[in-house]
């Protein structure tokens, strides 16, 4: 996953971001890029709470796809004084589907299992770290430009989130290049979705 340090990286020391900027951009960026290829990135965690609604060994859990379960637990009281009891025969059916498939047959009930599992597209795929990159770096200089409007080139520039050092008046030499690379792995990944099945 893209770090601010990589972001930094990017501009030869010139740039130095704040911590709650670069979390920022890089979250809405990862959050856009999980849109266009339609599943989550990363490694995600969650416990999720099952219904099962009629007598079966086979459970279909919400996030997908699977990366890994951790624990399964089946409740052998009712939904309101739940008797969790762990459930160690089973195994990942199908990861992209979330099909969890138990030894033994489980009867209907709400809350009928607990399932502690992780879920994303772990690793990241290069070409979809480098976008992200590509789209973090240029909200910096989106907000670099707005900056510079009637300012000169000073030595230091602070803008708060961004702090600008040294000579960057070649800062924006490789605009139109970045731009045409985002267009380019945008248009790879909303073409080629069925590229990151697990």
């Amino acid at each position: 996953m893209v770090t601010k340090t990589d972001i930094e990286l990017y501009f030869n020391g010139t740039v130095t971001l704040d911590d709650t900027f670069a979390d920022n951009i890089i979250n809405q960026n990862t959050a856009y890029v999980s849109q266009i290829i339609g599943k989550p990135l990363g490694s995600n965690n969650v416990i999720e709470e099952v219904n099962v609604y009629e007598n079966t060994d086979r459970v279909q859990l919400i996030h997908v796809p699977i990366i890994s379960v951790n624990s399964v637990y089946i409740n052998n009281n009712d939904e309101f004084t739940p008797s969790w009891q762990e459930v160690t025969d089973y195994f990942v059916e199908d990861k992209d589907l979330g099909i969890l498939k138990l030894k033994e047959v489980i009867t209907a009930g709400l809350r009928k299992l607990k399932v502690d599992y992780d879920y994303g597209i772990y690793p990241v795929p290069e070409e979809v770290n480098k976008l992200i990159l590509d789209l973090c770096v240029m909200d910096v200089l989106k907000m670099i430009a707005n900056s510079k409007i009637g300012n000169s080139d000073a030595d230091t520039i602070d803008l708060g989130a961004i702090r600008l050092q040294g000579n960057y008046t070649g800062i924006f030499n490789n605009l139109a290049q970045l731009r045409a690379e985002i267009n380019e792995l945008t248009e790879r990944l909303y073409k080629h979705k069925s590229g990151f099945r697990l």
